[in-house]
């Protein structure tokens, strides 16, 4: 009876023991402050892990974390950071906050991104206040004529048609 009751309470600890190792999902979405549109390309990570995901160019996440985890960290680039308790919820929706501290430190290049103390090169820049009372159609329009380097041409010939981009003769991009 003994042999019986110990082999149960053994059983019963390691039933227990798998049960409280089970990893739980999380979802959410995650949108800006100011205009309350989904980010996309947010890190969602388990905070003291290496356990994380991205948002989708909707906004949504999910991620699998350990029954441990209590806390999740949010981060962009160009927003606060953002750090929510997990407290047994299966869904966190979390809203960034806008840091224009954090934009100055990357520049956006034709070729891809990189922090402005390591740019080399000439950097042109089109500032809001040059272009803000231009009536256009775009802001790839608006670029047109002001800044070197960069061709801006219709890709179609039609009136408000698609618009092709060149830096120094590469082709960028297409809009339409």
């Amino acid at each position: 009876m003994k042999k019986r009751l110990l082999s149960l309470f053994v059983l019963g600890l390691l039933t227990l023991s798998a049960a409280m190792a089970q990893n739980r999902t999380i979802t959410g979405k995650v949108t800006g402050a100011d205009d309350g549109l989904p980010l996309a390309l947010v890190s969602i990570k388990v905070a003291g892990t290496t356990l994380g995901v991205q948002s989708g160019n909707d906004g949504t996440y999910s991620i699998s974390v350990p029954s441990s985890a209590t806390t999740l960290e949010f981060s962009s680039i160009g927003y606060e950071p953002a750090i929510e308790k997990i407290a047994g919820r299966s869904v966190i929706n979390v809203t960034l906050k806008t840091d224009p501290k954090l934009l100055n430190e990357v520049v956006v290049t034709g070729f891809g991104v990189q922090r402005k103390r390591d740019l080399s090169g000439a950097v042109t820049q089109l500032k809001g206040a040059t272009i803000e009372n231009i009536p256009i159609q775009s802001f790839d329009r608006a670029m047109q004529g002001q800044m070197s380097g960069v061709q801006v041409s219709g890709a179609n010939g039609y009136p408000g048609g698609a618009v092709q981009v060149r830096y120094q003769g590469y082709g960028i991009d297409q809009c339409g």
